[in-house]
């Protein structure tokens, strides 16, 4: 019996992590064990294939799903060296990695210890470009989003009459003069040199965590790691593809499968959730797919109306309060919603009855005002060319100067930061601040550097870090040497708060760089392997945020309030699923594609729910274009699957009524019929009666589906009830139905 035998999969997994296909595609379902199977593929081809880690590339869209791969392999044993894992991380983060290790960036223009900027700095150096060259740009308001666009189609978006083409052009030769790199500058000139330079990296193994997710871009970087001996282990589920406004590709199975002759495997087996919600998901699959579970049927579905969102987030209080007291632990108890802004009211509500909660939003430095030009400062004082970061330190209101950009370019002109020099090499910390008579006949001692502006302090804090010293040391001068106390002024209020978030990003820098430095806290580091760990660990930073909750924080029994797109991923013992109203859930489409994408959301968040799902709607909805009563997609739930615990949703009929109905239904389509009968016999047409032309119900058999029912067709489109799936929609054309 080797290893891998020892661990228990099922026969669906055991065959993906077996699979040694050049390409293989596992269709993974929701909570069939998709982590585990990844881990496994990645144990078995190290430990039975003997294929080393340095020759797998393996790529996940989070930096928490990077991050648990790693741990795991840890924990494991398998693996203790970080360079090891250098190509397992984020597609961004592998990007980085090439471009800093093992591509000559100097091919496309860069230079040796490039900086990544954040898309707040890409925004902020544009319209310092604006400004400079007054330019004429329409509608500043939606530039992030303009560059947004431009970013996802990789083309020039000139949608006004402005000078928008010239800006990309002085842009574009700004970041190459500052020697910085966009987020999509990394996949894209990662791209473009792995393709000059086809020999300098060679992969026998990618591996893709989510692989639905996969966006233009991130396409055409697969393109150029996916030599024809490389082998591809792409994992994912296309009924969980909800990303398209961020540009993910459509049918990407498909695609995959043609242009690489891809095996297709599947694992269909649900460990999660009860029989009822499973079955209750099923009716929003898409794509056919194949889903089993293995629990028993449990709880009915709840479906609950409220009047509105503040009767609701009264109700949810106490009814969460209830479940705590029966043993839930709130830290297993989750509400979702489609937006934001939902939160507000339910926050207030729990907060004013003592119930903890917490708003699950990324946060990162750039969310806390001091963090955010903390980071700046840090960034110009690190990369002397970088105008962009110094102008952001400095015209901070708060804790910079607060200086106009006209004020603090004159001030940039005094210090003698000429352009002439802002091309020179990062090496020494001070090039690029040619002219500054005083650093270069002495440094200043460190009891003056109070008595300095912000700007003579960060240019000075490279030189003034001594020689040699512990990286705990090193580190923890920083606030000293930057005098952050006058910046950050002690008489304020939030003073010992701000303080102590910059303390702990601090502690967080030293972490960081005794992991890149490979050094421990106490032990001695030299000025210059510190600033280079440094700009690496900013770089980290920017690429990906720094999280700065404690993991005791991160660990909080509280109740999780989240967005539907946020709750991928997770799992929770009960939850509640609010605003279920058109116009909401779902949202008002622009199509059938986004209708389908609202679906596919829709069916996330239920999944997530493991014992108890509750779903609710509003009587009177807060917001515009939202509308009153149930929305369509609870009437996708079969009754047998649901209670109501006020009675039945408003704007239906009772059993009885509904009974009625379809008796009379029946009865008019057996009248018809034998009137029709005898018309033929008599070659006379028989009137329709009521004026309405009732037609008997066709039954059609799909190849996965099964047997159904047409409800609804016209020249495009067929609409057909099956038992276990629900409605369903066809185009005609390429429906694949068979008439019984």
């Amino acid at each position: 019996m080797t290893k891998m035998e020892t661990i228990q999969l099922n026969q669906y997994q055991w065959e993906a992590v077996q699979d040694e296909s050049n390409a293989c595609l596992v269709n993974a379902n929701v909570g069939s064990g998709k982590t585990t199977v990844l881990i496994e593929k990645i144990r078995f081809l190290h430990t039975e294939k003997k294929i080393a880690f340095q020759d797998m590339f393996v790529l996940t869209f989070t930096n928490k799903a990077a991050g648990e791969i790693q741990e795991r392999l840890r924990e494991q044993q398998l693996v203790s060296d970080r360079e090891e894992m250098l190509f397992f991380g984020t597609f961004h983060a592998v990007a980085l990695n090439l471009l800093q290790k093992y591509l000559p960036v100097e091919d496309l223009g860069y230079r040796e210890g490039f900086q990544v900027m954040t898309p707040e700095e890409e925004l902020e150096m544009a319209l310092q470009l604006i400004t400079e060259h007054g330019l004429k740009i329409k509608y500043k308001n939606r530039m992030k989003k303009r560059l947004d666009q431009e970013r996802a189609s990789g083309e020039m978006c000139v949608r006004y009459q402005d000078d928008w083409k010239e800006l990309m052009t002085l842009l574009e030769a700004e970041k190459h003069r500052q020697n910085q790199m966009t987020y999509a500058d990394l996949l894209k000139n990662a791209t473009e040199l792995l393709e000059r330079h086809p020999e300098a990296i060679r992969a026998k193994w990618v591996i893709i965590d989510e692989v639905q997710d996969c966006d233009h871009s991130q396409m055409l970087f697969l393109e150029q790691l996916k030599k024809p001996e490389t082998h591809l282990f792409a994992v994912g589920d296309p009924n969980q593809v909800i990303y398209s406004w961020r540009g993910s590709v459509f049918q990407i199975f498909p695609l995959l499968r043609m242009k690489y002759q891809a095996r297709e495997v599947s694992l269909p087996v649900n460990y999660r959730s009860t029989g009822t919600i499973l079955e209750a998901a099923k009716r929003f699959l898409q794509n056919g797919s194949h889903l089993e579970g293995c629990r028993e049927a449990g709880q009915k579905i709840v479906i609950k109306n409220h009047y509105d969102p503040f009767q609701e987030a009264d109700y949810l209080s106490g009814r969460i309060r209830e479940l705590h007291k029966h043993g839930i632990p709130y830290g297993e108890i989750a509400v979702f919603y489609r937006m934001q802004n939902q939160s507000e009211i339910l926050e207030k509500a729990f907060t004013r009855e003592g119930i903890p909660c917490e708003v699950s939003v990324k946060k990162s430095m750039q969310d806390i005002p001091v963090l955010a030009w903390f980071f700046h400062v840090l960034k110009s004082a690190l990369y002397p060319e970088n105008k962009t970061d110094l102008l952001l330190a400095l015209c901070d209101k708060q804790y910079g100067e607060g200086w106009t950009q006209k004020r603090a370019e004159k001030e940039l002109a005094k210090a003698g930061k000429t352009e002439n020099n802002q091309t020179a090499e990062s090496g020494h910390p001070n090039k690029g601040f040619s002219g500054n008579q005083m650093v270069e006949k002495q440094m200043p001692e460190k009891r003056n550097l109070e008595k300095m502006s912000l700007l003579l302090r960060i240019q000075y804090m490279p030189e003034v870090l001594p020689e040699r010293a512990s990286v705990k040391e090193m580190s923890g001068m920083l606030p000293d040497l930057l005098a952050l106390q006058m910046q950050i002024l002690p008489t304020s209020a939030a003073y010992e708060e701000e303080m102590g978030q910059v303390q702990k990003v601090l502690e967080i820098l030293c972490r960081e760089i005794c992991r890149i430095s490979e050094k421990k806290s106490d032990e001695g580091i030299s000025r210059q392997e510190w600033i280079t760990a440094a700009k690496n660990c900013l770089n980290d930073i920017a690429l990906a945020g720094m999280r700065i909750e404690d993991e005791k924080d991160s660990q909080t029994d509280t109740v999780k309030f989240m967005t539907l797109h946020a709750s991928k991923g997770l799992e929770f013992s009960h939850v509640f699923l609010i605003g279920v109203n058109n116009g909401l859930i779902p949202l008002l489409s622009g199509g059938m594609e986004s209708e389908e994408e609202e679906r596919r959301l829709f069916f996330v968040g239920m999944t997530r729910a493991k014992e108890y799902l509750e779903l609710s709607w509003y009587t009177s909805p807060d917001g515009p274009r939202v509308m009153p009563g149930p929305g369509r997609f609870l009437r996708f739930l079969p009754d047998r699957l649901v209670e109501y615990p006020e009675g039945k949703p408003m704007g239906t009929r009772n059993r009885e009524d509904a009974q009625s109905h379809l008796q009379s239904i029946r009865k008019q389509v057996e009248k018809n019929r034998i009137e029709n009968a005898d018309a033929e016999k008599t070659g006379t047409v028989a009137p329709q009666s009521d004026g309405q032309n009732t037609v008997q119900a066709k039954r059609v058999r799909h190849v996965r589906y099964g047997i159904g029912e047409i409800v609804e067709e016209n020249d495009m489109q067929i609409i057909v009830e099956f038992k276990d799936y629900g409605r369903k929609e066809f185009i005609r054309q390429f429906a694949m139905l068979e008439e019984i």
